[in-house]
């Protein structure tokens, strides 16, 4: 048996977003049409606004609950997955990439600031 940390080591974001396609309700309909962007669209949009209330009641009302995070970040990757996989992109090539971005800001003294182009 593996243990946690294998375990962990072992997951692999581009077979996690590989699976959403298999469990994404519109299956049957292997190109994803206008319905199922505006539905992958909404659910991120009503996920992230679900981790920030459960910001909102932390900082708030000094209540947090870790399990509830996780499942709230949990979904929210799911549709991020979901649109990765819908414009055919792989979410490590999306995360590499951001990371090279961010880490060109650090590098040229660019972190803060507005725009995408910094």
């Amino acid at each position: 048996m593996k243990s946690k940390t294998n375990q962990k080591e072992a997951f692999n974001i581009d077979k996690y977003a590989q699976w959403t396609e298999q469990v994404w309700f519109s299956s049957e309909n292997k190109t994803p049409d206008e319905r199922d962007f505006t539905i992958m669209s909404l659910g991120l949009a009503g996920e992230v606004g679900e981790v920030m209330e459960i910001l909102k009641k932390w900082v708030g009302d000094n209540h947090f609950s870790q399990n509830d995070l996780i499942k709230e970040l949990g979904d929210v990757g799911y549709y991020w997955a979901r649109l990765c996989r819908a414009f055919n992109l792989d979410p490590s090539q999306v995360l590499q990439q951001n990371q090279k971005k961010i880490e060109s800001r650090k590098k040229r003294g660019k972190l803060r600031g507005s725009g995408n182009n910094r």
